[in-house]
């Protein structure tokens, strides 16, 4: 979706895919009214005419496909992300909300139609690209780190993680208070080695960042001085 629709569905590329033009309709969910624009939002940006991934564009282009889609939405295997959405707060966070997720299965599962054609939109959303990294020094994080001086937390560079590997990081404060910053769950390099936090976290001195999970496990925080006299916001 953000960026491929993953092995299933590039293996079932090679063989037609199975033809559900006879499925009885049991949903009011359609295409042109409910999940279009969910397609749009989360997996045109690789899923369209010249784009890495075949088009799914259409409701013509997505039905065949509406079984497989719905495995690898409900597995989260897409959108091709590797953080769990809602621990931490990101910036351009390509996952799928629990909502989205229930309301595609429910449309496949209910014969998946189309709906009023003259409502399917035209809209393509510009051709995904990776953006841009956390900036920032870089200040790697092996267990846990001790921050000495306040700062403003801008993301985490994440290439220094072995395929697979999990782990929570989270910021302590001085005051005892814990903020979730990223869980990425089975790493896997090529759905994006960074993540860029949707607002600067404020790391007072003397707050540790503590990585949760794989043995081992490394990263890069990103973190730029705190203005003096200023308080970074707080998420």
């Amino acid at each position: 979706m953000i960026r491929a629709l993953g092995a299933l569905l590039l293996c079932a590329a090679a063989a037609p895919p199975v033809c559900l033009a006879h499925e009885t309709i049991t949903t009011k969910l359609t295409w042109t009214r409910d999940i279009q624009r969910i397609f749009i939002r989360r997996c045109m940006g690789c899923h369209q005419a010249g784009g890495p991934a075949f088009s799914l564009g259409t409701w013509k282009d997505a039905r065949p496909w509406a079984v497989a889609i719905r495995e690898e939405v409900t597995a989260r295997r897409m959108p091709p992300v590797s953080t769990v959405k809602g621990f931490g707060s990101l910036k351009d966070d390509g996952a799928l909300t629990q909502e989205e997720i229930q309301l595609i299965t429910d449309w496949a599962n209910g014969g998946a139609p189309e709906g009023d054609p003259r409502l399917e939109s035209d809209e393509l959303p510009r051709l995904w690209r990776a953006g841009p990294g956390p900036e920032g020094e870089r200040l790697r994080v092996r267990g846990e780190r001790r921050i000495d001086r306040p700062v403003r937390l801008t993301g985490l560079e994440l290439g220094l993680l072995t395929g697979g590997a999990t782990v929570q990081a989270v910021l302590a404060r001085p005051d005892g208070s814990i903020e979730p910053l990223v869980w990425v769950r089975a790493f896997r390099p090529e759905w994006g080695k960074a993540v860029v936090f949707l607002d600067e976290v404020e790391a007072p001195a003397g707050s540790r960042v503590v990585l949760l999970g794989t043995p081992g496990a490394e990263v890069e925080v990103a973190a730029r001085p705190a203005p003096a006299g200023v308080n970074p916001r707080v998420r």
